[in-house]
């Protein structure tokens, strides 16, 4: 599956992803978590210390908005399924 994955004010990431906010990037899967294990794969270990609590959640910190329209709960965006062409938008609260 391709998405567009867009982050904003996750300095750590942005570094990991070679200075960039945004990227089309494909994945094995459909949810946020198969998400999270395509970025981990592509940019290594540290996507998941940087964007992970010790639930394997998305941690608080972090706003998730799908379409620039959804935001996705604490505790229940992990199992969300993302559709072709979805834009994945990682934010730092504040």
């Amino acid at each position: 599956m391709k998405i567009q994955f867009r982050i904003e004010g996750i300095a750590a990431l942005y570094k990991l992803m070679n200075k960039k906010k945004k990227l089309d990037f494909s994945f094995q899967g459909n949810t946020l978590t198969d998400l999270v294990n395509g970025l981990t794969s592509k940019f290594g270990p540290s996507v998941e210390t940087i964007l992970l609590d010790k639930t394997n959640e998305i941690d608080m910190d972090y706003r998730v908005i799908v379409n620039m329209s959804k935001r996705l709960s604490y505790g229940q965006r992990m199992g969300e399924v993302l559709n072709e062409g979805d834009m994945v938008h990682i934010m730092t609260v504040g």
